[in-house]
Order: C-alpha cells, then sequence, then structure tokens
C-alpha cells in the first residue's frame, strides 16, 4: 500500500511541477559547442564549402510537412499552456571594417524586438536579456553564447499534444 502511494506521489510531482531544462550554445570563431545540463553534446567546426555533396538517405515514417508545422504553431500560439523560458544572449562581434561593424551593429538591435516577439507567441517569457558588443578591430571575430533555460511540465506537453491531435484530424475531416 505504501509503495503504491509513494509511486502515486511521485508520479503527480513528474507531471504537475515544472522541470528545468537548460541548454548552453557557444560558438567562437569557427567552433560550435552545445551544452545541455552542462555536459558537452558536440563540438562542430565550421569549415570553407568544399565541392562534395553528401547525401543523406534515412526512412521518415511521419513526414513533417509544412501545414502540420504551422498548425502546431497555431496551436502554440494561441495556448494559455506555454512552456516558460529563460533567455540570454552575450555576443561579441566584429568585422575587417568598422564601418561594416556599425552597419551591422544598427542592424542586430533592430532585431531584438523580433527575437523577443517570436519567444512570446512560443513560450512565456521569465528573463529575456541580450547583450551585443561590437569589437571595432579590423579582425573578423565572433564570439556568442546563448543561454536559456526551458521548464517544461509534462501535464502541459501532453495537453499541447492532444490539442494538437485533435485539430490535426479536425483538419484533414474538413480536406
Amino acid at each position: 500500500m505504501y509503495v503504491f502511494l509513494i509511486f502515486v506521489i511521485i508520479l503527480i510531482l513528474i507531471l504537475f511541477f515544472p522541470i528545468p531544462i537548460k541548454i548552453t550554445i557557444k560558438i567562437s570563431n569557427s567552433k560550435i559547442s552545445v551544452f545541455i545540463f552542462k555536459k558537452k553534446l558536440g563540438l562542430i567546426k565550421l569549415k570553407k564549402k568544399s565541392k562534395k555533396k553528401i547525401i543523406i538517405k534515412t526512412k521518415v515514417r511521419n513526414k513533417i510537412t509544412l501545414s502540420k508545422a504551422k498548425l502546431f504553431l497555431k496551436i502554440l500560439k494561441k495556448s494559455t499552456f506555454k512552456p516558460k523560458i529563460n533567455f540570454d544572449l552575450n555576443a561579441k562581434y566584429g568585422l575587417e571594417d568598422a564601418a561594416f561593424t556599425a552597419i551591422i551593429s544598427g542592424f542586430l538591435y533592430n532585431i531584438y524586438p523580433l527575437i523577443y516577439i517570436n519567444l512570446k507567441n512560443l513560450f512565456k517569457i521569465k528573463h529575456f536579456k541580450i547583450n551585443m558588443s561590437p569589437v571595432f578591430k579590423n579582425t573578423n571575430y565572433i564570439n556568442l553564447k546563448l543561454s536559456s533555460i526551458f521548464y517544461i511540465n509534462l501535464a502541459k506537453v501532453i495537453y499541447i499534444g492532444i490539442i494538437f491531435l485533435v485539430n490535426l484530424r479536425h483538419t484533414k475531416i474538413n480536406n
């Protein structure tokens, strides 16, 4: 009896309390590192374009089409049960010419509201911070650190999934 009671309490805790998932992406000149919970997933080195084409063949059972993705984003945008997010972006960048760096700097400062609005459509934003620092030296330089924490609640994920499946069937019936 006690084992069952403990199992039910643990199940309720997992379903209704948010689980934080921390993702960090670091880009430094030609290296990309991805971390989840401070565990390094991989290191990608960016290389110059090569003339070789790589073809990867995979079998896909359920294709994710553009209409399904649009439907999911529409449902998530209207939903009141959105996952929460903390978003921090720190970037230092520079180009060979200081004038180009200034132009890019103005362009990047105008992108802030677009990032915020798009994130707000998908998540409830708890913390949003962007620091962009131009480096006016005569070198190509980029150092970017994106750090975000997603608070995912299993009950909300199940609820959004059920609404998505109901709407997907409803659109198939109407078409």
